[in-house]
């Protein structure tokens, strides 16, 4: 199923370039559960499947490095990019992003730590999506992720220079739309070993 036209692209950004200093081990390379493949592995299939293939994923070095070794960096649809400066924060994270983002592009902006998002809802943020705004998927009232950005917030992204911002103050500043999902799964974030044995009922060694 492809979403997209010649008029209107779309793509996921996955921001993976923090240190994962209270995890111990990159997110993107943690095991999403027992099925035999990483987090960034399910993220990137999941939107595939769903009909985006354009994915651009920004990382600190260290994970590039280990992602090369394990010959992740193969993919056609993937494009990754290196946050030379990780410790800026995840704004300039999303800045360095954009520099493979198409301008009439809209992006989904993808935690690589919130591994649980699912076809249908990302099908539905894109049906209900505003090219002025933001779209913000809900579960039991509370907006979680990923969201659906228009390409007119990219645009003005783009130009600005507050890296040491918040991305979600950024954001706030536009109109948004709300979407009820059932996957209560968009309100979960992996941070920690506990999180994820609460997750998965186990860590891995």
């Amino acid at each position: 199923m492809n979403l997209t036209n010649n008029f209107m692209t779309t793509t996921c950004l996955i921001l993976a370039a923090g240190a994962s200093e209270r995890m111990g081990k990159p997110k993107a390379l943690l095991p999403f559960g027992s099925e035999g493949h990483s987090f960034l592995d399910r993220i990137v299939a999941t939107y595939n499947q769903s009909g985006f293939s354009e994915v651009v994923v920004v990382v600190n070095q260290d994970l590039f490095n280990m992602l090369e070794m394990n010959g992740f960096l193969t993919p056609l649809t993937v494009t990754f990019l290196i946050n030379h400066f990780p410790w800026k924060g995840r704004f300039h994270s999303f800045s360095t992003g954009l520099e493979a983002i198409a301008a009439d592009s809209y992006v989904f902006l993808q935690n690589v730590d919130n591994p649980f998002v699912d076809t249908h809802t990302l099908r539905e943020m894109y049906v209900n999506r505003l090219p002025e705004g933001v779209v913000y998927p809900v579960f039991d009232g509370r907006k979680g992720h990923p969201v659906l950005i228009g390409p007119g917030i990219i645009r003005d992204a783009r130009k600005f220079r507050a890296e040491d911002a918040r991305i979600d103050s950024f954001l706030n500043t536009y109109p948004c739309r709300t979407l009820d999902t059932s996957n209560a799964g968009i309100l979960s974030n992996i941070n920690t070993r506990e999180e994820y044995k609460k997750a998965f009922g186990f860590f891995p060694d």
